[in-house]
């Protein structure tokens, strides 16, 4: 590996491109790839063999393309699957996974989070709080392809969502854990439902622990004149 060579930010739509920004923000000299899975999403509500199939086809595909130091997996459901299958798959690979973030102190006040219906059921960060009485999840099979297809527009889902969370509105909410990288784009609209609340994302987490692996392992570009970003929907 080379530090010129490409981290590659995995995700199956936008969720993706809102943790590269962050990854841009703290690594501004890396090359970066990132891969949208826009053909197989949403992955919230898929099959877990069908998705392992997948992700290891594509992922096969693109190391054996490009030169790729770091795989950033931005997508909840597949850390929350896949995390130990890839890492004994591609044991040559180095790879980092987004994580929702609960901590025992946020849980003081009640806490919603929500997420893929695989992510809900699998993640073992989850799963680990999910007994405390402040916790609240909710899982949303196909939000995530809702968000992409109205990315421009996503005042017009308003009305799915209020729909989806009015169980939840008048129980004091103070927290939203977003367990899907897609929710990061629609806080605005979280926030007209909820008002006075803080949200909890990984993107800014993992973005940290990219620059410190990377230095760890020496291989920060501190050589590149100017950041290449690709972008890939299909491969």
């Amino acid at each position: 590996m080379l530090s010129s060579d490409y981290i590659l930010v995995y995700d199956s739509g936008n969720g993706g491109k809102y943790v590269l920004q962050n990854l841009k923000k703290k690594l501004p000299l890396e090359n970066f790839i990132l891969f949208k899975d826009t053909e197989f999403c949403p992955y919230g509500n898929k099959k877990i063999l069908d998705l392992k199939e997948n992700i290891t086809k594509k992922i096969n595909y693109l190391l054996s393309t490009y030169k790729i130091k770091l795989i950033v997996i931005a997508c909840n459901t597949i850390s929350s699957l896949f995390k130990t299958y890839l890492l004994n798959k591609f044991t040559q690979c180095n790879f980092l996974f987004v994580n929702p973030k609960i901590t025992t102190q946020m849980l003081k006040n009640k806490t919603l989070i929500l997420g893929t219906t695989n992510t809900i059921k699998n993640n073992k960060r989850i799963q680990f709080y999910k007994n405390n009485k402040n916790l609240y999840v909710l899982g949303l099979s196909n939000l995530a392809k809702i968000i992409d297809d109205n990315i421009k527009k996503l005042d017009t889902i308003l009305p799915i969502l209020r729909a989806k969370l009015v169980p939840y509105i008048n129980f004091e909410i103070k927290n939203i854990v977003l367990a899907c990288t897609h929710y990061n784009y629609i806080k605005k609209q979280l926030k007209t439902i909820f008002h006075q609340v803080k949200f909890y994302e990984s993107s800014m987490e993992v973005s940290t622990l990219a620059k410190r692996l990377l230095e760890n392992l020496g291989l920060i570009n501190i050589n590149n004149k100017k950041q290449t970003v690709l972008i890939l929907n299909k491969i």
